[in-house]
């Protein structure tokens, strides 16, 4: 080959009057525009998912497109930030499901503040569907974050206790966290630690603060977390037959055992944390309980909907379905009305 290529490439490019030097230059000029072009139209149509895999472009989970040119120089300017050592804060879509909190985060209506969120991503996630119901109610609140730990009173959590103080029209506060991180953390180490009981006993502090305030608390639940990403395994079986460690998707479900044993001591946990504080325990996981399993796609039209963006943040519609879950608790009043 090398031959070859010496012989029917190198030399004749080499000995040819017609390849000057400002022609080799326009060339490679414009093979690298070429390039650029091609590249940049993939990225803006996303690979053409719908031209070239129209069904398994069905079982995706497409994030909000934001607008091209901001996207890209949001790219560069992250790129640019991690370079040199330090992030650059621009401001995120509000919807963007690959959560990420800022400072304040509204919900509903602005002018009639009720509900406060706070938690990790997983309380993030919600902030879709609160917006949207709580929006039809005339209200609306704040989403904050607030991720507990072994000291639940730090910087965040005081900015969350704050926000409640400045606007005593809230009156529930819901709160929501990756539980299965800590039970990966903590109760999977050793149940018995002093170190678990110490958190424990941190949230209920912070519930205790909270009810002390007057304000309605709601502890959530944690969804069912996944190995692999729902949606993605899902569109890549509709293209090539199941490998090995997607041969237990076909049912798009988590077992009843499986979660449980993730995620059931935590569970029991909070439920005894809100028997002694006076909160309100919520059991969001049930919402997506359906014929012994917990299900990660829904159907919508005879479309399939899926409710995970990822391993273990819920979608637009996993939001949604997760709020009007949670709103009988939140307003108990209007579901002994109905």
């Amino acid at each position: 080959l090398g031959y070859l290529s010496w012989m029917f490439i190198e030399l004749p490019v080499r000995t040819s009057a017609f390849w000057t030097l400002r022609c080799s230059f326009a060339l490679a000029a414009s093979g690298i525009a070429f390039l650029i072009i091609l590249g940049t139209a993939c990225v803006y149509c996303n690979g053409w998912p719908s031209i070239l895999h129209p069904e398994a472009n069905k079982w995706r989970c497409p994030s909000p497109r934001e607008p091209f040119l901001k996207a890209r120089a949001f790219a560069i300017i992250k790129r640019i930030g991690k370079e040199l050592g330090r992030e650059f804060v621009t401001e995120e879509p509000k919807y963007r499901l690959t959560w990420k909190w800022s400072d304040d985060l509204s919900i509903g209506d602005s002018n009639n503040p009720r509900v406060l969120i706070i938690g990790d991503s997983h309380a993030g996630v919600l902030r879709y569907g609160f917006d949207a119901l709580l929006q039809e109610k005339k209200y609306g609140g704040y989403a904050i974050s607030c991720p507990l730990s072994v000291d639940v009173f730090d910087v965040k959590s005081k900015v969350a206790l704050k926000k409640i103080s400045e606007h005593p029209q809230i009156s529930q506060v819901i709160l929501a966290e990756c539980w299965s991180g800590y039970l990966g953390n903590y109760f999977n180490k050793n149940p018995g630690s002093d170190e678990i009981q110490q958190f424990l006993e941190e949230i209920k502090k912070f519930a205790v603060e909270i009810i002390n305030m007057n304000k309605m608390l709601l502890i959530v639940t944690d969804t069912p977390c996944y190995q692999y990403e729902p949606s993605d395994i899902a569109a890549r079986m509709k293209i090539i037959e199941p490998r090995a460690a997607e041969s237990g998707w076909r049912n798009y479900k988590q077992s009843e055992r499986e979660y449980s044993l993730m995620q059931d001591e935590m569970n029991q946990q909070l439920k005894e944390i809100c028997k002694k504080t006076g909160s309100v325990f919520v059991p969001l996981h049930l919402f997506l309980r359906k014929n012994g399993g917990y299900i990660n796609f829904d159907e919508e039209d005879g479309c399939p909907v899926p409710l995970y963006s990822d391993r273990h943040h819920l979608s637009a519609a996993g939001s949604l379905r997760a709020a009007e879950f949670i709103m009988p608790y939140l307003f108990p009043e209007s579901a002994a009305h109905k």
